[in-house]
């Protein structure tokens, strides 16, 4: 992929690179590798729908992740036990776990929460669901449009869901698409592509963030770290 200029190589979230640059087509410049860090873990409070099952154990207090010191220093894991993430220290939080088996965890500035519909504020957005289900369909069908999850409730159904107005998608892989748009949000959709059954569906990953300011570029590490917990993988049957 060429921007700018720039050759990259592994993945890029809003022009920014995450593995490798190739300039001019030189040689590669490898990133010189973190240190793992321990950062402290947020306990979120969560939600559970009915008969959405017990809350989870309590997760562990710190946890371990390789960064750079500089950056490490202004981030903290969040966490309900189901969905851990990184976002920017000194942030509250509050996670979901419907009935229907989807779940989701978010984080923000203390009394900021952000509200559907409103105005975009900071925040960093974890969610896990299924394509098995009609919302775990229609989270990722805009972002893999020649997928099984576009046809899940079949031609008298609704359509799939259009993509937020200006948002940019990216195909990394064919699991993997990244996103940006005009209002600073950047993320990825991990959806694995392998033969699907509509009705039964495979585990799906949605992560959004969006930092302003000199922090945006943290973004860049949260949604490495969202990656590297919750690759493109299916269960064994």
């Amino acid at each position: 992929m060429t921007i700018a200029g720039m050759t990259i190589a592994g993945m890029t979230v809003a022009g920014m690179t995450v593995a490798v640059v190739l300039l001019g087509g030189g040689p590669a410049i490898a990133r010189t590798p973190d240190k793992r860090q321990v950062l402290d873990v947020v306990t979120c409070p969560t939600t559970f729908g009915a008969d959405a099952g017990e809350p989870t154990p309590a997760q562990p207090k710190h946890l371990a992740v390789a960064l750079s010191k500089r950056v490490a220093a202004r981030l903290a894991f969040y966490s309900n036990g189901r969905i851990t993430f990184l976002a920017p220290k000194g942030w509250s939080c509050d996670g979901l776990v419907a009935a229907d088996g989807s779940e989701q965890l978010q984080a923000y500035p203390p009394g900021k929460a952000p509200k559907p519909g409103g105005k975009v504020g900071e925040s960093v957005l974890v969610v896990s669901d299924y394509t098995g289900h009609g919302p775990g369909a229609q989270l990722v069908c805009p972002y893999f449009p020649d997928s099984a999850a576009t046809d899940f409730f079949g031609p008298e159904g609704p359509a799939c869901p259009a993509l937020p107005e200006r948002r940019i998608v990216q195909h990394e892989t064919d699991d993997i698409a990244t996103f940006t748009d005009p209002v600073g949000t950047v993320g990825e959709v991990v959806y694995p592509q392998v033969p699907d059954d509509a009705s039964i569906g495979v585990p799906v990953t949605y992560a959004e963030c969006t930092i302003r300011g000199a922090r945006t570029t943290l973004c860049t590490p949260i949604l490495d770290d969202v990656l590297a917990r919750r690759p493109p993988a299916v269960a064994p049957a």
